[in-house]
Order: C-alpha cells, then structure tokens, then sequence
C-alpha cells in the first residue's frame, strides 16, 4: 500500500464506529452534504458522540455556518466539542467571497483548520498567505472534482504539495476520490492525506489482488447472475 494516511469519508455514525475498529484508517472527514443525508438534527450532541468513537485521530468537521462571524463562533464551539477536531472552513464562498483572511484570524486563535474546496493553486497562495508556518492546517485539494472538469487532478494535487512544502505544520489532503487508484495517484503526487467514502475503503481489500483469480471471481458473479436470468427469477 503507498504510503499516504487514509481518511475514512462519512458521518453515518454506524460506519464510523466500524471504520474505527480498523488500523489503516488514520482519521475522518465530513461534511454537510453527508451529515444531511444520515439525518443529523443534533450537532453538538453528534459531535460529541464522534469523538467518543473517533478517540484521538483527527476528524474534520463542517460549521454548519456561512457567513464568517458564524463560521468564527461555530468553529470555537467544534474546537470544545472535540478536542482532536480539525474545522472545515472553504476558501471561497458560495458568491466567491474569499475566505482566506477568515482562516488565518483561526489558525491565530488556535484553531486547526482544513481549509476546504480547494481548486486552485491560487486558493493555495491564498491560505498559506494567511497562515503562519507553525499553524497546524490541511489543504484539501479537490482532485475528484477537478478531474471531473478534464484536468489532471495529479498535477494540481503536486502544485499544492510544492507550495506547501515550506510550512511544516501545513498537509494537503487528496479530496472528492473516485477510484481505489486514487491512493497511489495521491502517493505520487505527494499528498499526505486522501479521503476514501465507504465503497471505497471496502473496495481497498482488493488492492493488489491477484488480477487472473480476480477475473474468474467476476466470471463466476456473472454466471450466478445469469442463472437467475435464465430461471426468472
């Protein structure tokens, strides 16, 4: 397995309490989107029960607010609610304010942070602009999203390790990921981090797998499937 520390990519407390149990998951992230969908109404409460289940491994946690004063006030109340907590702050907001400035006033409060939605090397320059070199931050890259757009997320996730590489405190995660190659791209390109959702941590028990027994196990899916056609049922 390349060596890149893996996130496991969920707020399904059900699956968080299993991942935890496993030692290649090195910690966790979420956000809004997965939070809704898992029917979270309690945040503090949710909070709380993660870091029971989450020990002391890092989880990066989503505000929940979008204008910076919320954002200043939420991030402070995650930060007491978890004390392993990374808070998740984007480098652009919805209408494309910056929020770089935001981030550095955090990271001078103590407050470690993932800055998050990171598309650019600009939004790089931007956050490490406002940072000082000891200040404990992720870069999270969105390499799945901007290979959704046809570039090459290897390079972008490249071009964030090389301008972070002057700030010791500062790792840059491999966000949004597709595949089970996704490690080793994350791995080659430097990064320090990749989130994996559920599919894929499940998926990663295939990694290296031997290739002809691979194939006759997805032969044989195939034919039991076709059984069922051909019977109807």
């Amino acid at each position: 397995m390349p060596t890149v520390k893996i996130y496991a990519d969920c707020a399904d407390l059900a699956h968080i309490e299993r991942y935890a149990q496993r030692p290649d998951v090195n910690g966790f992230t979420t956000n809004p989107v997965l939070l809704r969908d898992c029917g979270t109404v309690d945040y503090p409460s949710y909070v709380r029960r993660l870091a029971e289940l989450t020990g002391s491994r890092p989880v990066s946690l989503a505000t929940l607010a979008a204008d910076p004063d919320g954002i200043r006030a939420r991030a402070h109340e995650i930060a007491a609610w978890h004390p392993h907590a990374y808070v998740k702050v984007p480098v652009v907001g919805a209408q494309g304010e910056r929020n770089a400035s935001l981030i550095g006033d955090l990271a001078a409060d103590g407050i470690r942070v993932n800055a998050t939605a990171v598309f650019t090397e600009k939004h790089v320059e931007e956050v490490l602009d406002s940072v000082g070199p000891a200040a404990p931050l992720i870069v999270s890259v969105f390499a799945g999203r901007i290979a959704d757009t046809g570039r090459d997320p290897v390079q972008a996730v490249r071009a964030a390790v090389a301008l972070c590489a002057a700030f010791p405190a500062v790792e840059v995660l491999w966000a949004s990921s597709r595949e089970v190659y996704n490690v080793v791209q994350a791995a080659e390109a430097g990064s320090d981090i990749i989130t994996l959702p559920p599919p894929l941590l499940d998926r990663l028990a295939n990694f290296e797998r031997d290739l002809d027994e691979y194939a006759s196990a997805t032969v044989a899916e195939f034919d039991a499937a076709a059984l069922e056609v051909h019977s109807g049922r």
